[in-house]
């Protein structure tokens, strides 16, 4: 009798183990099932050369970080920004990155702007808005960093 109770028991742990693991195996498929976008952290520095960037016209805050927030394969963000040229001289604006981590990043995340080329006048400021865009085919990449490095070129 106390056999039959003791297989009786294995019998009832091991059909418990077995159901455990069926659900804990079935989530991870429905889960694995349900994940239908790819979240991306962002950040960014902004770096000046020859040009302060501020946050507003009133230049209460200057722009030296951008928090792009999270961003889904395909989106792009919009991102405003005034640049003075406090220079002694007019000049034209650059706009590069560098310093991206991870640099597989720059295969599938591009920042540009709308300034056209437009001559900045010494103590002018103007309004330019920065874009950053993500491929809709990234992959592997759940977060980045890098710097804005916006420069003024004397003319």
């Amino acid at each position: 009798m106390g056999s039959d109770n003791q297989r009786l028991m294995f019998s009832l742990k091991v059909f418990m183990i077995g159901l455990v693991l069926m659900i804990v195996l079935g989530s991870i498929v429905v889960y694995s099932l349900d994940i239908v976008h790819w979240n991306i952290g962002n950040r960014g520095n902004v770096r000046c050369i020859g040009v302060s960037v501020w946050e507003d016209p009133d230049r209460t805050a200057p722009l030296t970080f951008i928090d792009w927030g999270v961003l889904e394969p395909g989106q792009s963000k919009n991102k405003t920004a005034w640049i003075e040229n406090n220079g002694t001289a007019s000049l034209t604006l650059t706009l590069t990155t560098d310093s991206w981590t991870p640099q597989a990043s720059t295969q599938y995340i591009g920042l540009s702007w709308d300034y056209n080329n437009q001559t900045v006048l010494k103590d002018q400021m103007i309004m330019v808005n920065l874009v950053l865009s993500v491929s809709p085919e990234i992959s592997g990449i759940e977060t980045f960093d890098f710097n804005i490095v916006i420069s003024g070129n004397p003319l």
